[in-house]
């Protein structure tokens, strides 16, 4: 099961700053924006059905849909074989237990 609340369309939001909240059965987490931006559309069927975030991830599970404030908004962003390092600090960083 998974429930999650964001801001709400129209809402703007800051890079670094969380602009949703992720709940599983097990984790509880902030949603965090790698550039600044304003939030277009949630999906309120994903709300209503948390289902859907599984069975459906690429298609109806959709959770937010949002714009960029920048045209160089994907300067932050960690792409391709780059991706286990940045993981592994950014696991190191928050103290998650394996790390190591």
């Amino acid at each position: 099961m998974i429930v999650f609340s964001t801001k709400r369309p129209g809402a703007e939001f800051e890079q670094g700053r969380a602009f949703a909240t992720l709940e599983s059965a097990k984790w509880i987490g902030s949603v965090r924006s790698a550039f600044d931006g304003k939030v277009i559309a949630v999906n309120e069927e994903a709300k209503r059905n948390p289902e859907l975030v599984n069975s459906d991830c690429y298609g109806t599970g959709w959770l937010l849909e949002v714009c960029p404030a920048a045209e160089n908004w994907q300067k932050n962003l960690v792409t391709g074989d780059a991706i286990a390092a940045a993981y592994e600090a950014w696991m190191e960083s928050e103290a998650y237990p394996g790390c190591g």
